[in-house]
């Protein structure tokens, strides 16, 4: 079996799109997506409703729909909807609402508050989750789980996320769930850890993915990584030694930049079209 898993994908629809084309071509059974979908990019709502409603070709020629689990990013906007607080704070809040919470529709909030927070595959010994876990985590489907990424020095606890630490999660993790493909924490390329590999680059300004295979002859990992307003894509795949990453939540746009090695922030985003316009001839 392939399967296709795609990190972080910020509202960047284009780069979406480009993507699975690419996973299509390689060959995948099945396609998952990692969480945050929404936030940053220029189409949230386009990217939250390519990935809701359309379908990918399989490589037996059929069209499926993707898998999808919650990333913090619709996990926020699900328990502002249900007014619910975010998991383990002390004071209890609940998230504020947004332009863009106020511009998705009841269907699209109904589709974040449905998301799992992870998805198991036993059969090839991987499992799908967006954020990490602690090394005392017992539950995997734990909300908790969408925002774990550095942990506490002393107490290897899950550290608030503007704070990080030199203890990522996965250098701890022994592998109890699997091998755990993980985004939430922008990685320069795709990145393998002893068990777990990490595909979110939206710090760097790409869009990651993976194939996974458990079929002879081939790698059992292989990488995509897509530059945002660039259709090349990279092929990359790094160990655990090499990682090079960026906490984005505790760092400005403008190192985001410098780290990324791009263009200045006033030229975040690439101009390409925006396929906004076209969503009033939709049904969502």
């Amino acid at each position: 079996m392939r399967i296709g898993i795609i990190g972080d994908v910020h509202g960047h629809a284009k780069e979406l799109i480009d993507m699975v084309g690419a996973l299509e071509a390689h060959g995948v059974d099945r396609l998952v997506l990692l969480g945050d979908l929404v936030d940053r990019g220029p189409q949230s709502r386009y990217a939250l409703r390519l990935a809701s409603t359309w379908r990918f070709q399989a490589r037996d020629g059929t069209l499926r729909f993707y898998d999808m689990i919650a990333g913090n990013h619709e996990d926020a906007y699900a328990r502002v909807y249900q007014q619910i607080p975010k998991p383990g704070r002390k004071d209890r809040t609940i998230p504020e609402e947004t332009a863009l919470y106020r511009s998705f529709t009841t269907q699209d909030l109904n589709l974040m508050a449905s998301l799992p927070v992870a998805i198991e595959i036993p059969e090839m010994g991987y499992t799908c989750l967006h954020g990490g876990v602690e090394p005392r985590t017992t539950d995997l489907h734990d909300p908790w789980n969408l925002r774990t990424r550095y942990l506490d020095e002393k107490t290897y606890e899950s550290l608030p996320s503007v704070r990080s630490s030199d203890v990522f999660w996965a250098n701890l993790y022994d592998g109890r769930f699997g091998t755990i493909v993980s985004g939430h924490e922008s990685h320069r390329k795709p990145t393998r850890y002893k068990h777990a590999i990490a595909i979110d680059g939206e710090g760097y300004r790409c869009l990651h993915g993976i194939v996974v295979s458990d079929e002879s002859g081939e790698d059992d990992v292989t990488a995509f990584s897509c530059r945002y307003g660039d259709t090349t894509l990279q092929t990359d795949l790094v160990d655990e030694a090499d990682a090079d990453r960026i906490h984005s939540w505790s760092v400005s746009d403008e190192t985001r930049w410098q780290a990324s090695r791009r263009k200045p922030f006033e030229r975040r985003y690439p101009s390409y079209p925006r396929f906004d316009s076209r969503q009033s001839s939709f049904d969502w």
